[in-house]
């Protein structure tokens, strides 16, 4: 969970989303790169999660729709990104979670995939990939299995260190620091 401070004292602001919204893009990239040894520790972000991108539900007559509250189009307009703001903190949800009440501080949750995989098992994406285009017919016969406790792969101190190190190092970036100050408040 990272904090962040708006500079000019608004995460609602179009420079602060702008800011927001290349940062949540350079990470996502950032987890598919590879070096010669192997995948980079940005690789193990699933997901990035903020006001950005946070799910949100409309009621439309009997239509219940599910969106991100703001996602990739940012209003340009002072009086839409009012709307935005009166319909974020009217949220259940959103205050604490998202931004603080008085919208000076936001909150990025990035969740990764330490501890989640089984000992001996690494799926890579072309194994997943292959998995989801396989055509064979999936058959009603069922073989019964015996319950087994599920080993995970431990995660070592310098994997989180090397995470965390590289995730800071794209916080730290002059073209996000103009606009937002960075702080790591908890795994």
């Amino acid at each position: 969970i990272f904090l962040y401070k708006a500079k000019d004292g608004d995460v609602f602001s179009r420079r602060s989303l702008n800011s927001l919204s290349l940062l949540q893009e350079e990470l996502q990239t950032e987890r598919y790169k590879n070096t010669e040894n192997g995948p980079v520790p940005l690789s193990h972000i699933v997901e990035i999660k903020s006001i950005l991108n946070a799910s949100y539900e409309e009621v439309n007559g009997d239509v219940l729709k599910y969106r991100k509250f703001i996602g990739n189009n940012i209003p340009q307009e002072k009086a839409q990104l009012e709307i935005l703001r009166r319909q974020a903190s009217n949220h259940r949800d959103y205050p604490g979670l998202y931004f603080s009440k008085d919208f000076k501080f936001g909150i990025i949750h990035i969740r990764t995939d330490f501890g989640t995989i089984p000992e001996g098992e690494e799926t890579s994406q072309d194994q997943l990939d292959e998995f989801e285009s396989e055509d064979e017919e999936i058959g009603t016969d069922f073989i019964e299995m015996e319950d087994q406790d599920i080993v995970f792969k431990a995660t070592n101190n310098s994997e989180y260190a090397d995470f965390m190190n590289d995730v800071e190092k794209v916080l730290n970036r002059p073209k996000y620091t103009k606009d937002l100050e960075f702080h790591s408040i908890g795994f």
